[in-house]
C-alpha cells in the first residue's frame, strides 16, 4: 500500500503549528505496519535547498491562464527512508514565509498559493503515478481541499482521505470566486454553504455568500472519506454549537467522518533522553520516586530561569506550577482564563507560565495582569522549542481550558512528562483525559468553571502528595504513541481500498 501525504507543513522541515508534527510523525509509524508513505510540500523560500537532489524533470502547471513551471525536488525526512518532495515555483510556491500572514488562517496570498499547490500535485500524480502507484491521497486540511475534486476533474483514479485539523471558521480557506477559475472549474463544480432561511437543500447561489469560495468545503463533499483528529470532534461538528457553519456539508457525508485521535512522536518528546530538560527521567521501571526527583529538579530550574529566584528548593515545591504553551487566542480558552487568574491569583501560593503568541488584544491583557502578580504569573511572549520542554519538565499542571479542541498535542506531550493536564471537557481533550486517574477536566466553558477545578487541583497538590504522585504516574504509563494511533490509518486506508 502507498500513501502520499499532501499538507502546507512538515516537522522538522517546515513547522508552524501542531499540523507540521502530525505530518512529520504519522508516517513513520505507518513504515512499522508496512505502508509506504510520500510527502510533498511546497518549497517555501526558507526551506533550503542545497543539500536537497534534484531528482525529476520540471513539469508545467497552468494556472490563471499560464503555464508555470514547478521544479520537483526529492530528500528523504530526517533520519527515515520516506521520501520527501517539494515542489518548487517562483511565483506562488517559494517567495516568502511559510503563510503570508504567519498562520494557517489564510490571505489572498496564501488562496492563490495552496490552490496552485493542489494543482500541482495532481500534475505531479499525472506524470508519476504509473511508477509511483500511489494507493490513497492523504489530504491535510483546507491547504489541500481542492485535490479530491481537481483529481475527480483530471480522471486521477487514486482515492482520497481529508485530515480536518481544526474547522474554525478562521482555518477554512474562504476565497474569491475567481480562485475556481483561475483553476480552469466551473461554477457548477463549486460547492457553496446553503442559505441560512432556506427551506430547501439546494446549494446556495454564489452571490449570497459575497462572492467568497470556502476551500475546506470542496474537499469535504468530495473527499471519499474524511476524518477529524479525535473521536469526540468527529461528533462534535456535526452539532450546531461545533460545525462552524458547515453543518449542512458536513450532515451531507456524515457516514464518511471517522474520528481518529492524533499521537506525538515519543522519539522527541522522550524525558528520558531530551536535552533541553534539567534532569532526565529514570526508565519506567525504576523506583518510581526517582522520577518524582527529576520533576523536582525540573522544577526549580524552570522557576528559576521564568522567574529569575535564587534557588532555594523548598520555596519552590511548596507552590505548584500551572504551565501552558499556547496560541493566545479565544478558541484556546483566553476569555475564561483571564477572569479566572483574576480572581484564583490573589489568595493561593501558586505560579503560572504561559508561553504563546496570537491575538494582541488577548497578548496585551495577560501582559497587564503579569504587571499585577509580576511574582506569580510570567507571560512569555513568543514561540520557544527550549522554554517548552522546561514547562512540560517542570510544571505540576498543564493548563487546556480550550473553548474547542480538535485533538490537542500539549495534554499529550504533558503527560508524557508527568505534568497533569487541566482541561475543558471537549474534543480531544475529553478522548485523552481521565478525570481524577490522569488530570483534571471541567465541563461548562466558563471562568468560574476553570477557577473552581484550579482550586481542586491546588487542592490535591497541598492535601495529597500519595494522591498526585498516583495520578502521576497514570499519566506516564498512557500510550499516545503514533505506533498506535497508525493502525486506526492503517484501517482508512484499506477501508478505501475496498470502496
Amino acid at each position: 500500500m502507498k500513501v502520499l501525504f499532501v499538507a502546507s507543513e512538515c516537522a522538522p522541515v517546515v513547522k508552524v503549528g501542531g499540523l507540521a508534527d502530525v505530518v512529520g510523525g504519522l508516517p513513520k509509524a505507518l513504515r512499522k505496519q508496512g505502508v509506504e508513505v510520500l510527502i510533498v510540500i511546497p518549497r517555501y523560500g526558507v526551506v533550503e535547498i542545497k543539500s536537497i537532489k534534484y531528482t525529476l524533470k520540471s513539469i508545467k502547471v497552468s494556472y490563471d491562464g499560464k503555464d508555470e513551471e514547478v521544479k520537483i525536488y526529492r530528500t528523504k525526512l530526517l533520519n527515515t527512508d520516506i521520501d520527501l518532495y517539494l515542489l518548487d515555483n517562483s511565483t506562488y510556491l517559494s517567495s516568502g514565509s511559510v503563510y503570508g500572514d504567519k498562520s494557517a488562517v489564510g490571505s489572498d496570498l496564501d488562496f492563490d498559493r495552496f490552490s496552485f499547490f493542489s494543482k500541482a500535485v495532481v500534475e505531479f500524480l499525472k506524470l508519476e503515478n504509473e511508477k509511483l502507484k500511489i494507493n490513497t491521497i492523504h489530504c491535510h486540511d483546507w491547504h489541500t481541499s481542492w485535490i479530491p475534486l481537481i483529481a475527480k476533474k483530471e480522471n486521477i483514479n487514486i482515492k482520497t482521505l481529508l485530515t480536518i485539523h481544526n474547522l474554525g471558521r478562521m482555518y477554512q480557506g474562504n476565497c474569491a470566486l475567481d480562485i475556481a477559475e483561475k483553476l480552469g472549474l466551473s461554477m457548477s463544480d463549486i460547492k457553496f454553504i446553503p442559505e441560512i432561511n432556506s427551506n430547501t437543500s439546494q446549494m446556495c447561489a454564489a452571490k449570497n455568500q459575497n462572492e467568497r469560495i470556502n476551500i475546506l468545503l470542496q474537499g469535504i463533499a468530495n473527499a471519499d472519506l474524511i476524518n477529524t483528529v479525535s473521536p469526540e470532534y468527529a461528533k462534535e461538528i456535526l452539532t450546531s454549537e461545533y460545525d462552524e457553519g458547515l453543518q449542512e456539508g458536513l450532515m451531507a457525508v456524515k457516514e464518511k467522518i471517522y474520528g481518529v485521535l492524533n499521537g506525538i512522536d515519543y522519539a522527541v518528546w522522550d524525558p528520558r533522553t531530551d536535552d533541553k530538560i534539567t534532569s532526565k527521567f529514570p526508565s519506567p521501571d525504576s523506583n518510581f520516586q526517582s522520577t518524582i526527583e527529576a520533576k523536582r529538579k525540573n522544577k526549580i530550574n524552570l522557576l528559576n530561569s521564568v522567574f529569575a529566584l535564587p534557588p532555594t528548593s523548598s520555596c519552590f515545591l511548596s507552590a505548584p506550577v500551572f504551565g501552558m504553551i499556547t496560541r493566545v487566542t479565544e478558541q484556546k480558552g483566553f476569555d475564561i482564563l483571564l477572569p479566572a487568574l483574576e480572581s484564583i491569583l490573589p489568595n493561593f501560593d501558586i505560579k503560572v507560565i504561559i508561553l504563546g503568541l496570537g491575538d494582541k488584544t488577548y497578548e496585551q491583557k495577560t501582559k497587564n495582569l503579569e504587571q499585577k502578580f509580576p511574582k506569580k504569573l510570567k507571560f512569555l511572549d513568543r514561540f520557544d522549542d527550549d522554554i517548552a520542554h522546561l514547562i512540560y519538565a517542570g510544571s505540576d499542571f498543564l493548563l487546556v481550558p480550550s473553548r474547542f479542541e480538535p485533538c490537542g498535542l500539549t495534554q499529550l506531550i504533558a503527560m508524557r512528562y508527568g505534568t497533569l493536564p487541566l482541561v475543558r471537557k471537549t474534543g480531544g481533550l475529553a478522548n485523552s483525559v481521565e478525570e481524577g486517574v490522569t488530570g483534571f477536566m471541567f465541563g461548562d466553558y466558563a471562568a468560574k468553571a476553570l477557577r473552581d477545578k484550579m482550586e481542586e487541583a491546588i487542592s490535591v497538590f497541598q492535601v495529597s502528595q500519595i494522591a498526585m504522585e498516583k495520578m502521576i504516574n497514570h499519566a506516564m504509563r498512557k500510550d499516545f504513541s503514533w505506533e498506535k494511533t497508525a493502525g486506526e490509518y492503517v484501517a482508512l486506508y484499506n477501508q478505501l481500498s475496498a470502496v
